[in-house]
């Protein structure tokens, strides 16, 4: 089975990326992280959602996050896949020795995401930001050479996202909705997680679940059973763990694995990052 792999991991590590919640940084405050994800897959969600067998296929994706406070309630966001490689190993008889299929590889610039936040409430326990996340096609569709590899959608969408936030000591929890208006006859989506973090004076631990639900609305049959089909879903835990170094400069480790999916790929995510923070 021989299909493109990139949209959903893209998808993943954007959502984790987006740590701030409902908190938004105050004027001149900021959030960059360089971040590196790798994952190793056999096997696939496909649009029955069970999980079948695929060739072997591996993504790399170096990817950089912002965020900067333009105001202490209005805060610019972007998300920049600078590097997403794929490879697709090659398959060969076990009887014969001789290759059925051959192994391909690409990497190029992924979809961008820019977008605003904005602290709808601020005061009390509970903070409460809205975001609106533009995805630019920006990657590259039917690449390789087996011309099945890809890294953007081709698709412009408009991410509407709300976050409820508040903490309790050094504990802090945040329910995420979304609602993503896609375009190219692609579904509409539902978007929703939960996060739960700690942070000590060093260390911080966040848990976090994220899933996806179309609405089964479009038209489109791009893609045929590949991850940029259309209807794509999935169900996504996930655990970062992240060490200051210093009072703006920290370090990250992450994983994630989804609990059930259509269209994606059946394999975890590891990934390792450094940030820079005001906070």
């Amino acid at each position: 089975m021989k299909k493109a792999f990139i949209l959903p991991l893209l998808l993943l590590f954007q959502l984790q990326a987006m740590a701030g919640g409902g908190w938004t940084l105050p004027k001149k405050g900021y959030f960059f992280k360089l971040g590196q994800q790798f994952t190793y897959a056999t096997r696939f969600y496909g649009p029955n959602s069970e999980s079948d067998p695929i060739t072997t296929f591996k993504l790399f994706n170096t990817s950089v996050y912002g965020e900067y406070g333009i105001t202490n309630r209005l805060n610019v966001i972007g998300y920049v896949p600078l590097a997403v490689g794929s490879f697709l190993n090659k398959e060969v008889s076990a009887n014969t020795g001789l290759v059925t299929s051959p192994g391909d590889s690409y990497t190029s610039i992924g979809d961008l995401d820019i977008g605003l936040k904005y602290g709808i409430w601020t005061k009390g326990r509970i903070k409460v930001a809205g975001s609106l996340l533009l995805g630019i096609p920006t990657g590259q569709t039917g690449k390789g050479d087996t011309g099945l590899l890809q890294t953007g959608d081709g698709e412009f969408n408009q991410l509407f996202g709300l976050d409820f936030s508040t903490s309790t000591g050094a504990f802090f929890h945040t329910l995420s909705l979304g609602f993503n208006n896609r375009t190219q006859g692609f579904s509409e989506e539902v978007r929703f997680g939960y996060e739960v973090g700690w942070k000590g004076e060093k260390w911080i631990v966040i848990s976090k679940f994220r899933g996806i639900q179309s609405l089964l609305n479009g038209t489109s049959t791009e893609g045929g059973g590949s991850i940029f089909s259309n209807n794509l879903e999935y169900n996504m835990v996930s655990l970062e763990v992240a060490r200051m170094l210093t009072k703006k400069l920290g370090v990250s480790a992450e994983g994630a694995m989804p609990l059930s999916g259509r269209s994606v790929l059946n394999a975890p995510m590891f990934g390792v990052g450094v940030f820079l923070t005001t906070n």
